[in-house]
Order: C-alpha cells, then sequence, then structure tokens
C-alpha cells in the first residue's frame, strides 16, 4: 500500500512541479496535511520549509512516520468529526485523495471544516484524481475484436468500482462540482485546474510510472468490490488484468483535478 501512495506522491510532484505551487509565493508559518495517510506530502514539505511547522493529521496512524522531522506534528483525528486545531490557525491546508471516503452530503461540512482552520489571508489546495479509469480516445474507433473486449472490461471494472462506491454513499464524481462548493462556503479566488497525466511507454519513465499506479489503484479496489457486489474476486483481478495492455494504448492519461482557493481577509 505505502509504495501505491509513495509512486502517487511522486508523480503528482513531477508534473505539478513542487509539492504545492501556491505555497512558493507564501510565508508558512504553520501548514496543516488533512488526511496525510504515509505522510509523504508532510514530510517532503517539512524539509522544504524547514523554518515553518508543519502538522500531519489522519484518522489513522501514520502508516510510517518513522522518518518524522523536528518541525513536523503528527495527529489523529476524524475531519468528519472536527479536527482538534484552532480557528483561523493554519496558512496553508492541504488535502489529497479523499474523495472516495468522503460522502457526497459530507462535502459540506468539509468545505466549512477546512474554512474554519484557515487563517484570514490563508490558501487552501485540493488535489483529486477519481478512482475510474479510462481509454485514451485515439483508440476507441478502432476495430479489432480483441481490443473491444479489453475496452468493455474496463467499462465494467468503472461500472464496479462505482457500484461500490455509491453504496456508501460516496460519490467522486461529484469533485467537479468542488470549485462551486467552495465558493458557496466563503472562499475566495477559487481556482479550478486539470492536470493530464500520462500513462504508458509514450509518455516515457512518466507514463510507465502512471501505468504502473494505475495497476496498483485498481487491485487495491478488489476487496471492497468483491465485498458489495455479486463479481467474485477471482473474476474482478482476471478482469483487470485482461484491461491493463489496453489502458497502455494511445495517448492514455488519467486527468488530475486541482483546487486551490484562499480565505477572505474579512
Amino acid at each position: 500500500m505505502s509504495f501505491r501512495y509513495e509512486l502517487y506522491h511522486y508523480i503528482v510532484k513531477h508534473v505539478l512541479g513542487s509539492n504545492c505551487p501556491i505555497a512558493n509565493d507564501m510565508t508558512l508559518n504553520r501548514v496543516l496535511d488533512v488526511g496525510t495517510g504515509t505522510g509523504l506530502w508532510a514530510l517532503d514539505m517539512a524539509r522544504e520549509f524547514p523554518a515553518s511547522k508543519i502538522y500531519g493529521c489522519d484518522v489513522a496512524p501514520v502508516i510510517d512516520n518513522s522518518q518524522t522531522r523536528p518541525n513536523i506534528y503528527w495527529g489523529n483525528a476524524d475531519l468528519l468529526r472536527g479536527l482538534p486545531y484552532s480557528d483561523n490557525s493554519f496558512d496553508l491546508v492541504h488535502q489529497r485523495q479523499l474523495c472516495v471516503y468522503i460522502g457526497e452530503r459530507q462535502w459540506p461540512l468539509v468545505a466549512r471544516e477546512l474554512y474554519r482552520l484557515c487563517r484570514p489571508g490563508g490558501k487552501l489546495c485540493l488535489i483529486e484524481l477519481l478512482p475510474t479509469v479510462t481509454v485514451a480516445s485515439d483508440i476507441v474507433s478502432w476495430h479489432d475484436c480483441e481490443l473491444s473486449g479489453r475496452v468493455a472490461a474496463v467499462r465494467c471494472i468503472n461500472d464496479l468500482i462505482q457500484q461500490t462506491l455509491h453504496k456508501s454513499g460516496v460519490r467522486p464524481e461529484a469533485v467537479a462540482c468542488l470549485g462551486d462548493l467552495l465558493s458557496i462556503t466563503g472562499f475566495a479566488n477559487v481556482r479550478h485546474d486539470t492536470v493530464e497525466l500520462p500513462r504508458g511507454d509514450w509518455a516515457g519513465q512518466l507514463g510507465r510510472c502512471m501505468l504502473s499506479y494505475t495497476h496498483k489503484l485498481l487491485i487495491a479496489t478488489v476487496p471492497a468490490v468483491a465485498a458489495s457486489t455479486d463479481t467474485p474476486r477471482q473474476e474482478y483481478e482476471d478482469m483487470i488484468e485482461h484491461a491493463m495492455p489496453v489502458l497502455a494504448l494511445g495517448r492514455a492519461s488519467h486527468r488530475l483535478h486541482v483546487f486551490t482557493a484562499e480565505k477572505p481577509l474579512q
């Protein structure tokens, strides 16, 4: 699991050009990483900004905090029940890859909590990659029986992932509306940018890393999909392996959603 998170962290860092582009023009006294997971982003930020206090908080203990630094502070708390930090206490609040854990009806509560934690003039950065995968548009029209079967497998995988998440009230596609939600919550200067993460040999080492991450991501869905649908575990695993070759064809990519916003001074 930790290797998958590590791979994702460095892919996103490479594509964005830094851990958090908006941080480069800020004075950072206190930074919060919500849903810190393995703590990789927080650790990287602690190294990059040694004079800043970096807080990493997650509902579960950080997977590996053996490489902690003197300016980093780990915490355990449930975002949905409120985090144990004072109002207006962080210059930068960062959250990534929580769209598969936050229910559609819970997002307004999450947005309000993130707003509470930002200091006036502070900034928010949300980064989300949807758990479903797409086939490159330039191969969809190819007329090949074997290829068509693999494309059908991709569609079936996506359907099963969505069914599994929807049963628990989670709709990752709601990410598309986060910009409007942040504005309604009170944030200003809201931006929604999308970045394509290339997948496959056509994009060199980065593309191969993304293909590897995609495979690990799909494998990680096996227990949940098998438990919540009528699809046998082995059948679903075989479906993933059957689909993987087509996910590397053409100019394939995976879309990353990046939201940035600022809490008004007044």
